[in-house]
């Protein structure tokens, strides 16, 4: 897979980050505030997280819900407690007595701290609830087999979710390892790839060309193990020193941590106050969880000189953007 993350507001405006799925009709949303996304690109959106719904995170949701009305798909929401309540909230904004051909069904995941509930809603019923379910409570919210979302919950004066997007570990084909044995690409390949990740069985065989090749001697000669790319997104929360460890953990080796510094350091008590984070902080993280890239986001607009934040988070970590 290609994977392709983008902020929607910039430094200074509404928080979410739109990650694309090149390769597959996928994308997925972190927050849902105004943004700068075409519509080609929102009519993409499969699954969307909710950090906490403050209007700056989540009245994106009304164009969302606009842009994929006629299609027939399912656009699944998941978000921290009262989730269900803010979504059936927006939908019954509208009214909706001509509706039978419509097809777009949301569903909604409400985490609780120790059970997820389910909710379905049909547009083609005016979006009244089918059906509500109870699941076994997880950090993790998602997993297609090709990438997975987890979730970590952080302290707004409300509950507040951090998310990280894992994609799965891949094998690629080494060419000059292929013309060495003198073999041409073909469908066997695909076929080695699923036998042989994440561990080949040593007696396998797979045949190319009507000859039988040890799958596992195979798999270590052409294959080399690609890592999955990490993105975790961090916004809203006040950074208790008991948690540090902990988000730490949870962001750690990101490739990608897109981390929201509020203030700089000389107005840490305006941080505190409004439990946001300060660029220093972000730095820190970013620092302890050894990622390759900070990327900054949702600046306060009272500062129109965005060099301030960057340089404060440059002290304590040099990759920052």
């Amino acid at each position: 897979m290609k994977i392709k993350p983008r902020l929607g507001g910039g430094k200074s405006g509404d928080p979410s980050l739109y990650i694309d799925i090149v390769d597959r009709k996928r994308a997925i949303l972190f927050d849902c505030g105004l943004n700068n996304f075409r519509p080609a690109a929102l009519h993409k959106v499969t699954d969307v997280f909710i950090s906490h719904t403050h209007i700056d995170h989540f009245i994106g949701f009304d164009a969302l819900l606009r842009l994929n009305l006629t299609e027939e798909k399912i656009i699944h929401v998941y978000g921290p407690p009262g989730i269900c309540r803010n979504v059936i909230g927006k939908l019954q904004g509208y009214t909706w007595n001509i509706c039978q051909n419509l097809r777009l069904i949301i569903v909604v995941h409400e985490i609780l701290p120790e059970t997820i509930v389910v909710t379905s809603l049909e547009s083609w019923r005016g979006f009244e609830i089918k059906q509500t379910e109870e699941q076994p409570h997880t950090d993790l919210l998602l997993d297609t087999g090709e990438f997975s979302v987890k979730y970590l919950e952080l302290d707004h004066k409300t509950p507040c979710f951090g998310y990280t997007f894992l994609e799965a570990e891949s094998c690629n084909v080494r060419k000059e390892a292929l013309e060495e044995l003198g073999l041409q690409p073909g469908p066997w390949a695909g076929q080695l790839k699923a036998q042989a990740f994440p561990t080949a069985d040593q007696d396998a065989v797979i045949q190319i060309d009507g000859m039988n090749y040890s799958l596992d001697e195979l798999a270590r000669k052409l294959l080399v193990r690609k890592p999955g790319v990490k993105i975790t997104y961090l916004t809203d929360f006040l950074l208790h020193e008991a948690d540090i460890a902990r988000i730490i953990e949870f962001t750690r080796y990101s490739d990608f941590l897109f981390c929201e510094a509020a203030f700089i350091e000389h107005e840490r008590e305006k941080a505190r106050l409004t439990h946001h984070l300060t660029a220093r902080e972000a730095g820190i993280l970013a620092h302890g969880a050894q990622v390759k890239q900070l990327v900054l986001f949702h600046f306060s607009r009272r500062y129109q000189d965005h060099a301030l934040m960057l340089d404060e988070a440059r002290q304590e970590f040099p990759w920052v953007e």
